[in-house]
């Protein structure tokens, strides 16, 4: 990936990365003067690139209220985890569960940064609140799938993978390798 900066002469993508950062510091102030939804952009486009500080300092500068708007908050778990900050990223996860956002990737991003930070059953708990949300969602049932096998309940997983399967068949080959389903495909292997 390549991206023209003011010269007009394509540069490698560390090194724009690099420029894109350096031009948007020196006009961070610029950030505070952009309508919503640029910064909501910007902060995605950083966000895409690894700028994870970069993206959530384009978030702070949101009218407070649109601070806590249900996609934004979608975008803010993300950023967090692109951070590694999985204790604020486990925090924002369950305050805006309250708003149920209508995303299941929300439920899986949060399910994992409080796995990480607490427990699995705590993790798998908060996922199956995804639920009502969950009708197309692949990753959705995939990641339960692998709650359910990470707690030895290997009984539930069939149902579940193949619902996710139908949904999309990506999810066949990442389960073949996925550490969290090794209890499953060794019961399977079982004569």
């Amino acid at each position: 990936m390549s991206r023209t900066i003011s010269t007009g002469h394509p540069t490698s993508t560390k090194t724009a990365n690099y420029l894109i950062a350096e031009q948007d510091t020196i006009c961070a102030a610029a950030t505070s003067r952009m309508s919503p939804s640029e910064q909501i952009e910007r902060a995605g486009a950083y966000h895409f690139l690894g700028l994870h500080d970069e993206a959530m300092e384009c978030l702070d500068y949101l009218p407070q209220q649109l601070r806590n708007d249900r996609d934004i908050n979608v975008l803010r778990l993300s950023i967090l985890q692109g951070q590694g900050n999985w204790s604020a990223a486990a925090s924002l996860a369950k305050a805006t569960l309250p708003d149920r956002p209508a995303t299941p990737e929300f439920y899986v991003m949060g399910a994992y940064a409080i796995r990480r930070t607490e427990s699995l059953e705590s993790a798998h708990a908060f996922l199956r609140h995804g639920a009502p949300f969950s009708d197309t969602s692949a990753i959705w049932w995939y990641n339960l799938a692998c709650y359910e096998c990470s707690l030895g309940n290997l009984d539930r997983v069939d149902a579940l993978l193949d619902r996710a399967f139908l949904l999309d068949e990506v999810y066949r080959r990442i389960a073949e390798n996925d550490d969290d389903l090794a209890a499953w495909r060794e019961s399977r292997e079982e004569p």
